[in-house]
């Protein structure tokens, strides 16, 4: 079976957020069970001297150069519209040309899937949708899977059909056209074989009308072809006993090195040892709660704790945080790896307060590093966090409404957690034995290729 996964990120090469770690983790366990799968990205400007691999013309337009990464088979899209120093914006603002960058990467994918005769097309959110559209009509004879991670980003662009190649009878509310522009999330679920969810708690939001940014109708008109798979994390990228971006490696039977990588990162950050450590790792976005976050922030403050936020660059969240005066809180900017790990590894408890959340991996790695999650029940974070005196594998304090009332409560019984040492250890220890591993999602993927290859 000859698999081609697509993506506009790709971990240990172009991250913007958790799409390319699972992209990575599902390409690389299902190379471990043996099947046959490349990798389509874009060669962006800020690798384009590293990747120095075979030169392939696809058409006199467009070339891609194939190499090996991190054992993986990739294709790079070579085309001077990728030819920057980010993935989709700079200085806050998306490419204005987005639709044209996307719509090349799509034609790409159709195009290497035909070339080198591959059976299975898995594309993933809207960078890469409109392949579904190229591959029908050109008469690709294997199958189209098309994954979404967040239906927040649909790829809404105001332009003509033609202009990337789709048929003007395609642009109707059946097919691409979004309250008269042309929608790419949309092609990709009207021409997939299979659409899938990154977890079945999103996607009965979506169904009941909650989350689904105008599309609930449409996607419950192809409901016959939509399921769900739960995302999961590379156990072995993400491993605290071998992770060489922490302070010092642990595990769930020697929690001695959890507590030096606390001890280790706030006297780096210059916080007071003495309190239980919260952290928020994501994106600076209003999805992810961040505006929630900061306007609970103050009363958050009055608690016995210190509290780190990691993010990315954004200006304005830059600006909001830093009016916040407190020695229990610092702000750190423009995401990092190795930071990230750090503050996993150091962390007592990882706050995700996301107004909606189609899978998360935050808490998955939260619960890998002895983190206990704090999370809204939304989505993918109420199927995989339990409350906290559950059985059920994945435990953390889940609030049900976004209040401030019932954030500080879940804060504030966090911390009497963290004063039971005893039940503390337990309770991490139960969590970093659990099994949210990407290998069982890429065993699912692979009894969806085989089902629709009748196989």
């Amino acid at each position: 079976m000859k698999v081609l996964l697509s993506s506009a990120e790709l971990f240990g090469y172009a991250k913007a957020g958790g799409l390319a770690d699972i992209v990575y983790g599902l390409a690389k366990s299902l190379k471990g069970l043996g099947v046959d799968v490349s990798i389509v990205v874009p060669l962006y400007g800020f690798a384009k001297d590293k990747i120095l691999g075979e030169v392939i013309d696809l058409d006199e337009n467009l070339k891609v150069v194939r190499e090996k990464l991190y054992g993986l088979d990739v294709f790079f899209v070579k085309h001077s519209l990728f030819d920057r120093d980010s993935i989709y914006s700079e200085n806050g603002k998306d490419y204005d040309d987005n639709h044209l960058r996307f719509g090349l990467l799509s034609e790409a994918v159709a195009k290497i899937a035909q070339s080198f005769s591959f059976d299975i097309v898995h594309l993933n959110d809207w960078h890469t949708a409109l392949a579904a559209y190229y591959l029908k009509q050109t008469g690709f004879d294997g199958r189209i899977a098309f994954t979404i991670h967040n239906l927040a980003y649909q790829g809404v662009f105001e332009v003509e059909p033609e202009i990337l190649k789709i048929d003007r009878k395609y642009f109707s509310h059946e097919y691409a056209e979004f309250y008269g522009k042309l929608n790419f999330l949309k092609v990709g679920i009207a021409f997939s074989d299979r659409v899938v969810f990154v977890s079945s708690a999103y996607l009965d939001e979506v169904l009941s009308g909650e989350f689904e940014f105008g599309l609930s109708g449409f996607i419950r008109n192809h409901s016959e072809k939509i399921i769900a798979i739960l995302n999961g994390i590379d156990y072995d990228e993400f491993n605290p006993q071998k992770d060489r971006l922490i302070y010092k490696g642990f595990s769930k039977d020697n929690l001695r090195g959890k507590y030096f990588n606390k001890q280790k990162l706030l006297s780096e950050l210059g916080l007071k040892s003495n309190m239980p450590l919260f952290a928020f790792i994501g994106r600076f976005t209003e999805q992810k709660g961040v505006d929630f976050l900061y306007e609970s922030l103050n009363e958050i403050l009055k608690l016995d704790l210190n509290f780190v936020v990691l993010g990315d660059s954004s200006v304005n969240y830059k600006e909001m945080f830093e009016s916040i005066k407190s020695d229990r809180f610092v702000a750190l900017y423009g995401y990092n790896e190795q930071v990230a790990r750090r503050l996993y590894a150091a962390s007592d408890f990882i706050v995700v307060p996301s107004v909606f959340e189609p899978c998360g991996l935050v808490q998955l790695i939260a619960f890998r590093y002895g983190s206990i999650p704090v999370v809204h029940s939304v989505g993918g974070l109420k199927q995989t966090v339990h409350p906290i005196d559950s059985n059920t594998c994945g435990v953390g304090f889940v609030y049900e409404n976004q209040t401030k009332e019932e954030l500080l409560d879940s804060l504030e019984e966090a911390i009497r957690l963290y004063k039971d040492k005893g039940r503390l250890s337990k309770i991490r220890k139960f969590n970093m034995g659990c099994d949210f591993g990407v290998i069982r999602t890429a065993k699912e993927y692979m009894s969806l290729y085989e089902e629709l290859l009748g196989r």
